[in-house]
């Protein structure tokens, strides 16, 4: 705009001079040449006042776009300055926003949704680290309390161990509730196991991967399935173990109560021989 008024500003001028120099010709009267001087300085006047509105104009514009500029230079600045967490929830929002207002008119919801949640799956691939540190303390959390059970139940274990001990040869209801407290500590510990195993796989079901890590994740929850599969297995052979410790300690007291009725019938035997 400013050039262009620069080029009419330029024409105007020099009309003006034009009509200046008119005053050193013959020809025509002094009046008409003098409302042609009014009458082109009139006009080089006004094109200069727009000029000067141009021109403030321009300045104001370019301020206002040097402002815009440095509040936007500012702004992503700041981004720089934001979490991981904080940057992988505004790539979210953004995503949530332009996938709703991006989607063809008439589109079934249920489609743009889907959309949306394959490209929020994508920001969080991106910040592995992020969805996987909080994870990480869960995991955590769950390894700490196993740990502190399993403590529990080593105390709860050398208790009655102690108390087994210092029973010395114990009636046989004693005994058989001894081999079922043990059996019932170990089941237990094999159940903390699985539920560790559990927690951990509902964990890692929740873990963003990247696409060449997928093989190596999937690697992992099939171990954590396993491990599942594997407690129930142990918890069985505890069970049939304790079976048998049951008809063990069933045959003993058995043999041993024989053998004490064979014991008394000898001293009867015997007493009645010497008062004959």
């Amino acid at each position: 705009m400013l050039a262009s008024l620069d080029d009419k500003l330029k024409k105007a001028e020099e009309r003006v001079k034009k009509a200046k120099l008119a005053f050193f010709s013959f020809a025509g009267s002094d009046a008409d040449k003098q409302s042609n001087l009014d009458a082109a300085e009139r006009d080089r006047d006004s094109l200069l006042n727009q000029r000067k509105v141009a021109a403030l104009t321009a300045e104001q514009e370019g301020a206002d776009q040097r402002r815009n500029k440095a509040a936007i230079q500012f702004a992503e600045l700041g981004d720089k300055y934001l979490t991981r967490r904080q940057q992988m929830e505004m790539d979210i929002a953004k995503a949530r926003t332009l996938g709703a207002e991006g989607a063809p008119q008439g589109q079934d919801p249920a489609v743009t949704e889907e959309s949306i949640q394959k490209r929020i799956a994508q920001i969080r691939s991106k910040y592995v680290d992020v969805n996987n540190a909080g994870m990480e303390s869960q995991i955590g959390a769950v390894a700490r309390l196993g740990a502190m059970q399993e403590e529990v139940a080593k105390r709860a274990r050398i208790l009655l161990d102690t108390q087994q001990r210092a029973g010395g040869n114990q009636a046989l209801d004693k005994r058989i509730a001894y081999a079922e407290a043990m059996a019932k500590l170990d089941e237990a510990a094999i159940q903390r196991e699985k539920s560790g195993a559990q927690q951990r796989l509902a964990i890692a079901g929740r873990e963003a991967v990247s696409e060449d890590q997928r093989s190596a994740y999937q690697e992992k929850l099939a171990g954590l399935r396993g491990q599942i599969a594997l407690a129930d297995e142990k918890t069985l052979t505890r069970r049939a173990e304790l079976t048998k410790e049951l008809s063990s300690v069933g045959g003993t007291a058995a043999g041993a109560s024989v053998a004490g009725c064979s014991i008394t019938w000898r001293s009867h035997v015997r007493s009645r021989r010497i008062r004959s």
